[in-house]
C-alpha cells in the first residue's frame, strides 16, 4: 500500500511519516510505503485514481479530487488546528500579530495551502486587491525535485525573492534561525481571527472504496497513527531517529524540538465542531456548495471499528431516523445510534422517566435503548413522589450511578449553553432546552 505525503521534511505530516519509519503500520498487519506528492491536490488526486492508498495531507484539500466530500472521508487527525506560519522578512520590522505587514508584499504559499492564509487575512480585514496583497507560488517550489515547500520558501526569503512565506514549521524555523524571517502568525497557538484554527488540520484520508472494501484496513490505519503519536508522547526523541534516515542532517537535528512543541496538538479526534468550521471556511472560499454532514465527511465506521466495534453507518432523513428508533423491539434492528437529550423542564426526573424507564419502551415511548432494571424503575417512582429536596438529591444520586453503571447510553459531550444580553434587559428567562421566556421581560431606562 501506498501513503502520499505533500511534504516530507517536515512536522506537518510527520505522524504519518513515522507510522512508516517507527514500524506502526508493519504492526498493525499493514505494508506502506511512503511517496512524496507534491502539491497537495496532486497527492489527492493520486487518491482518487487509485495510485495511492492513503494521504497524510490537509484535510479540506480533499476536495481538490472528491468535490462536495463524494469519494473519499477522513479517517483521523494526524494533529488538530490549521498548521501553518506567516514569515515575513526581518528587516521589515514586523511583530507578532501585525497582519498588516503583508499590505504590498509578495507572500509566497503553495497551491492549496494559500486558501487558508487569503481567508484568514479577509478575516482580519484585508482586501487583498486594494492592499496589493500578492499570494503565489514561491520561485522554484515546483517540480519533481522539491522535497519540502517551507525550505524551499525560507531560502527564497532570505534571497529576497519573496518578502513572506506562508508555510510549514520546518521552513519556519529554519528562516528564524538563520535570522531572515520573522515569526507573525502563528494560527495553532493562538493568532489571527479564532476561525481561523479549524479551516483545516492535518488529517490521513481514504476513498470511500477502500473503507466499504476492506473496513478493517482503514480501522488499522487510524490505530497506527493513535500509536504513533502515543510513542511521540513518550519518548519525543524518536522524532530523530526518524529524521536521521529521511532528513538532511541541519533538519534531522530540529525536527524533535518542533515535534515536542506539536504533542499538545496530538489528538486523532475530528469533533463535529472542527467539520462544521472547515466546510465553512471551504464555502467561503468556494470550493463546497453545500451543507455537508459529518458522517459524510469522517469515516464514523473505521473509528469505531479502530476500537473494536464493527458497524454499518447509515445516514437516514431525520423524520425517517426517529421512525426506526421507535420500532417495536421485535421489528427493530438498530443496534447502535447517535442521539441527543435534554430535560426541558430543569427537573432531575424528566429525562429518566421519559428515557429510562421500563414502561417507556418503542412504540409509545423514548427508551430507544430497550432498556429495563428494575431498581431503576424503583428509584424513578421514589423520585416522582418525593418532594423534600435532601431526599430527592440522594435518589438520583443513585439513580444516575446505576444508569452509568448498566451504560446503556455512552455520554458524547454536553455542550455549553450561553446566552448574552445588554445590562439593561431584565425579567428573561432562558430555558435548559434553548427556549427563551420574554414574556416577563423588559428593559431598564437609563
Amino acid at each position: 500500500m501506498k501513503l502520499a505525503v505533500p511534504d516530507l521534511i517536515s512536522n506537518s505530516y510527520f505522524p504519518a511519516v513515522a507510522a512508516v519509519e517507527l514500524g506502526f503500520f508493519k504492526e498493525e498487519r499493514l505494508d506502506v510505503d511512503l511517496e512524496l506528492v507534491f502539491p497537495v491536490d496532486r497527492a489527492y488526486r493520486a487518491l482518487r485514481d487509485g495510485t495511492v492508498d492513503f494521504v497524510g495531507g490537509s484535510a479540506h484539500s480533499a476536495l481538490a479530487a472528491f468535490p462536495e466530500w463524494e469519494g473519499a472521508k477522513l479517517l483521523c487527525a494526524q494533529a488538530q488546528g490549521m498548521y501553518w506560519f506567516l514569515v515575513m522578512r526581518a528587516d521589515l520590522g514586523a511583530r507578532r500579530g501585525d497582519v498588516g505587514i503583508v499590505r504590498g508584499r509578495r507572500i509566497g504559499a503553495a497551491p492549496w495551502v494559500e486558501m487558508g492564509l487569503r481567508r484568514l487575512l479577509i478575516e482580519a480585514g484585508i482586501d487583498l486587491e486594494r492592499d496589493r496583497v500578492t499570494i503565489a507560488p514561491v520561485p522554484g517550489a515546483s517540480g519533481a525535485g522539491v522535497i519540502n515547500f517551507g525550505l524551499t520558501a525560507a531560502k527564497a526569503l532570505e534571497d529576497g525573492t519573496i518578502d513572506g512565506f506562508w508555510a510549514n514549521g520546518m521552513g519556519t524555523e529554519v528562516a528564524v534561525r538563520r535570522g531572515v524571517g520573522i515569526v507573525v502568525l502563528d494560527v495553532r497557538r493562538g493568532d489571527g481571527p479564532k476561525p481561523c484554527f479549524n479551516y483545516t488540520m492535518s488529517s490521513l484520508a481514504a476513498t470511500d472504496r477502500l473503507i466499504e472494501r476492506s473496513p478493517d484496513t482503514a480501522a488499522a490505519a487510524i490505530r497506527a497513527i493513535v500509536k504513533t503519536q502515543a510513542a511521540l508522547k513518550e519518548d519525543v526523541s524518536r522524532a530523530t531517529q526518524v529524521g536521521r534516515k529521511l532528513f538532511p542532517p541541519q533538519e534531522a537535528e530540529l525536527i524533535a524540538e518542533l515535534i515536542r512543541r506539536d504533542l499538545a496538538y496530538y489528538d486523532p479526534s475530528i469533533s463535529p465542531g472542527f467539520v462544521a468550521g472547515m466546510n465553512q471556511f471551504a464555502r467561503d472560499i468556494g470550493i463546497l456548495r453545500g451543507e455537508i454532514p459529518y458522517e459524510t465527511v469522517v469515516a464514523v465506521q473505521s473509528m469505531l471499528a479502530a476500537v473494536g466495534i464493527r458497524a454499518k453507518v447509515e445516514i437516514v432523513e431525520w423524520a425517517r431516523y426517529l421512525t426506526l428508533l421507535r420500532k417495536p423491539q421485535a421489528e427493530n434492528d438498530n443496534e447502535l445510534y447517535f442521539l441527543g437529550w435534554e430535560s426541558v423542564t430543569g427537573e432531575a426526573g424528566y429525562v429518566a422517566r421519559t428515557v429510562f424507564a421500563s414502561r417507556q419502551w418503542p412504540p409509545t415511548g423514548w427508551n430507544t435503548m430497550f432498556y429495563k432494571n428494575p431498581r431503576v424503575d424503583e428509584l424513578i417512582a421514589e423520585g416522582d413522589r418525593t418532594a423534600e429536596p435532601g431526599k430527592r438529591l440522594k435518589i438520583y444520586g443513585e439513580l444516575q450511578q446505576t444508569i452509568m453503571a448498566d451504560a446503556p447510553w455512552v455520554p458524547l459531550l454536553v455542550y455549553a449553553q450561553v446566552v448574552g444580553m445588554r445590562k439593561t434587559v431584565k425579567g428573561v428567562v432562558v430555558l435548559p432546552f434553548e427556549a427563551i421566556d420574554l414574556r416577563r421581560a423588559w428593559v431598564e431606562k437609563p
